[in-house]
Formats: structure tokens, sequence, C-alpha cells
């Protein structure tokens, strides 16, 4: 059943789609990736530039389906560049002769093997390597021999893989469900720690799984899914490689491979919701109003994630004017808080907002938050908003629809929250003490939780059963100056964060988006230290 579905997943695909996949399995067999191709002009016919591991310069070109005479005089030109223009990149030498290899997920036609043949023998004639080819057949066997080890074998596993395969692609990723399943695969055994080439088998079988699992989603252009699908896979392989302490050549490939899948498919949104004159989707749940409010949120929250993303990994990085003024204009009135998962991508929306030059419309909005999250959360109230635990879809649908089915019991989130002490970690930053002499009352009647797993590579679990989860009342009587000291970015410990979500790596955004109940001071002051 495994390889059914990895033939069907490859017979299926287009050359976009297996492009990652394949430099997943070029890593495993010892190339070193350079260069990823956005299949736009100018890659002269070189959609993956790498060394092989010989260390010889090697570039591959990739094409959907059987290619026979037609399909063949139409690539021609695109061939002939891949085998006779030099490889254009920084890292490698064009004086030396690269290998050139056509890979497709379909065959070849009898007569485009002749001319191939024949070509070859020019190719070679004039000074050029000969070009290679990889055929389905060939693929085949690449992606299954890869992953056999690793592949699930019980029954149950195998059911479950099938069922993200064959799911809705429409529908918005599961993410605990998807967490669950990538953790099995990441850590299916206690043994202790890993050899290196075992390791490396790991993470490619898994990230190759991952690619099975999320293709509905890719199917359909369903962006939002695929940047937390993968954010979730690279939040686990960050937990693999400290766990076992793996030096970063083996490891960090992968992740930076993980990491380009995610920034295609966040520019694809982007790019989709700047172009677009309505966010109505015509969605089950009803669309307008409410739902329409709710999505609005959840694509400014994950676009300002990866805007704050590339902020923090290139301090050159020129925002997005067209993205902020959109951003601005969305949110120049009310949101919908919708739970305490929406508190969180609005507090994200405005850290972004802050970071590009717009420190009143931030704490605006995080003003709106903390007195909203005060009066509904203090221990008087009756009508709580729910922890960020509970998604968007669930909240949803137990205000409106089906409540038999997600029964929440709002009194429940009374007298604690967990995105509260950030918040006031977020306006201490912007010295708003009106702000937060005007709700003191109110949080003083609030416990802020915060939850800290057992080791902190295990805070990239979705889950931890073995963390402790901490509640502390704020102070009734609170000096404004302690406050800040408290609260001040170099006192804030971060010995509790793992390495990848240390501002440099550009994680940490992603990673709070798509883990909200992870929200904590510390893991802000990551992404907003001034």
């Amino acid at each position: 059943m495994n390889l059914k579905i990895i033939e069907n997943w490859l017979t299926n695909t287009n050359e976009r789609s297996y492009q990652h996949p394949f430099c997943q399995i070029l890593l495993l067999e010892g190339y070193r990736v350079l260069h990823q191709s956005s299949h736009g002009v100018g890659e002269n016919g070189k959609d993956i530039i790498s060394f092989d591991p010989e260390g010889k310069p090697c570039a591959f070109q990739l094409k959907t389906g059987n290619i026979s005479s037609k399909v063949w005089r139409d690539i021609q030109g695109e061939i002939n560049e891949l085998v006779e223009v030099p490889i254009v990149h920084p890292g490698v030498d064009t004086n030396i002769p690269h290998r050139s290899v056509l890979v497709t997920n379909g065959r070849l036609t009898d007569d485009v093997r002749m001319k191939i043949d024949a070509l070859n023998k020019s190719y070679v004639r004039r000074g050029h390597s000969r070009l290679e080819i990889i055929v389905l057949n060939d693929l085949k066997t690449m992606f299954s021999s890869s992953q056999e080890e690793f592949l699930p074998k019980e029954l149950s596993d195998v059911q479950e893989l099938l069922g993200f395969y064959l799911q809705n692609g429409k529908e918005t990723i599961n993410c605990e469900k998807f967490s669950f399943f990538i953790e099995s695969r990441f850590f299916s055994t206690d043994k202790g720690k890993v050899s290196n080439s075992e390791a490396k088998k790991i993470i490619v079988s898994t990230v190759l799984l991952a690619k099975y699992a999320l293709s509905p989603f890719e199917k359909v252009d369903n962006y939002f899914s695929l940047i937390k699908g993968w954010t979730i896979v690279m939040a686990y392989l960050l937990a693999f490689s400290e766990k076992n302490n793996l030096k970063n050549n083996i490891w960090e490939p992968s992740y930076d491979l993980c990491f380009a899948e995610l920034t295609y498919n966040a520019q694809k949104l982007k790019d989709e919701f700047l172009e677009r004159k309505n966010y109505l989707e015509g969605s089950l749940l009803g669309d307008g109003g409410e739902v329409s409010k709710v999505r609005t949120v959840m694509v400014l929250g994950i676009l300002a994630s990866f805007e704050l993303s590339n902020m923090l990994r290139d301090d050159n990085y020129e925002y997005d004017e067209k993205l902020l003024n959109l951003v601005k204009e969305l949110l120049s009135g009310d949101s919908m808080i919708c739970g305490e998962i929406s508190i969180v991508y609005l507090l994200v929306v405005s850290i972004y907002l802050k970071k590009t030059g717009d420190t009143d419309l931030s704490k605006k909005i995080m003003s709106s938050l903390i007195t909203n999250l005060s009066e509904a959360n203090n221990h008087d109230s009756d009508y709580g908003i729910p922890a960020p635990y509970h998604s968007f879809e669930e909240i949803l649908l137990n205000m409106n629809f089906d409540k038999r089915e997600f029964e929440i019991d709002y009194k429940s989130f009374t007298g604690f929250a967990y995105s509260i002490s950030s918040l006031v970690y977020c306006l201490l930053l912007v010295d708003a003490r009106e702000i937060l002499e005007s709700c003191w009352f109110d949080l003083t009647r609030i416990h802020y939780c915060e939850f800290y797993a057992d080791l902190p590579w295990k805070t990239y679990f979705w889950k931890n059963a073995l963390g402790k989860q901490v509640e502390t009342p704020f102070k009734s009587l609170q000096s404004y100056k302690e406050l800040k000291k408290q609260y001040n970015p170099k006192n804030i410990d971060l010995i509790q964060l793992p390495g990848g979500l240390l501002k440099k790596s550009g994680f940490a955004p992603l990673f709070l988006i798509t883990y909200p109940h992870r929200i904590r001071p510390d893991l802000i002051s990551q992404i907003d230290d001034q």
C-alpha cells in the first residue's frame, strides 16, 4: 500500500511539486543542492543546481509525463541550454564541465531515446557531457529505496497515511493530527542517539511522507494549510536534530529545502491575497460576516509572520508596501476575536505594524486585545475567551452551527489566559502605561498561564505530557518601573527556548502562528525586542 501511494503520487504530480522531494533524495545520495528553480525565465534549462558526491557540478531539468517526439521538439532548446550553457552560480566554476540530467515522471518513446543517443555523440564531440536520463521507473526505485526502512508498517499507520493522502484539500489542515503523524515518524523508536547516516534517512523519509500527506492541499492551492504543514515538519525536524545533537550538515540542508517550500507557498498566498477583490470562499460553514472577518485575521496573521520572518533573516529585507497598506485598510475597523488563537494572530500583526513604522495602529490593536481579554477572562466574568488550544474552526462551529458536536464551556476559561503576559510585554515595549493602567484592575483578577516543556527541544511538540503549566497572578499593587524591569528584553530568560526559535533563524514568528498555545514572553522577545 505504501509503494502504491508513492507511485500514485509520482505519476500524478508535476515538476514543481516533485522538485523538492527529488532534492531530498539527492541529499540522501550525497549531493549538495545549491539552487532550486522558481520555474521562471532565465534558468538556462537548469531546475536544480548541485554538486554530486564526487564534487562535480550537476544540473537537472525536471519534466512531467511521457516525452514523445512532439514533446521533444518543444523542449530540445531547453535541453541544449541544460547541456551547453555553463552553470551560472557563485559557488560553481564555469570552467569546469558539468553533468546534465533530464528527469521526468513519465517515459521516453523509443524514437526519443534514439535522438538523445545521437545528440549525446554530438555533445561529447563538442566537449560537453552526455545527457543523462532519469524516468518514472528510476524515480520509483529512488523514492521507495530511500524510504523502505522507515515507511509505516502497522496497518493503523498505513491507514493514517492513506487518510492524509485522500483528504479534502480545501479544508484547513488539522494541525494536531498532522503533528502527531510527523512526530511518530521522527520519533518512532525509543532507542538512544541515532547515527548520522540513520538520521539522514529518517529526516528525508519523514519529509517525503509529509509531502505525500500534504499533496491534497497542494492540488487545490491551499497555501494557508501548506504553510502550517511545513512549519510543523520544520519544528519536528529541529526537535529531532536538537535531541540527537546532530551536526548542521546532517539536518540543515533538508531544513533549508523545507523552508524554501514554505517560502514558495507563503509568497503565492501573498500574491493571491493582494490580487483578490473580496475574500469569500463559499465555505460549508457559511461565508461573509463573522466567517469572513475570521478568515481575514487568519490570513493577515500568517502573512505578517512570514514578513517578520523575512525581516529577522535579512536585515536588508524591504517589506511589501502594498501588503502593509492592505493590512492597515482591513484593520481600520474592529477585528473579530475568535478565541485566544485570534489574539495571538492579531498580536503578530501588531508587531509587524510596529516593525514597519505604524506604532499608533499597533498600540490601538494591542489595546483592544488586552481590554477585551482582561474583561472577558477575569474571574468575575461569565463568558471567557477560549484558550489557544481551540482552533478557529472549532470555535466558529460552536458559536454558530453545531454546538452538539463542538460544545465549549466558555465559563471554564475565566480566571486565566495564555496570551495576556505577552500582551503586557509588547505594550511595555511601546511604553503604553495608560493602556495598562486602564485595564490593570481586571488584569489582577486573571492568572497568566505559561507552558514549559520538560526539555527545551520538546517545545516543538504539539503536546508534551511531562511539561508543566505555570499560572501566576498579576500584583494588585504594581510599580510601573518594576514591571518594566521585569519585562525588559534584557531580563527575559531564554534558557527554556530551543535554539531553533532564537531570532536569527527567523522561525519564531512562523512557529508561533502555527503553535499559538506556545505563546510566552520569551518567544515573543525573539520576534519583538524593541
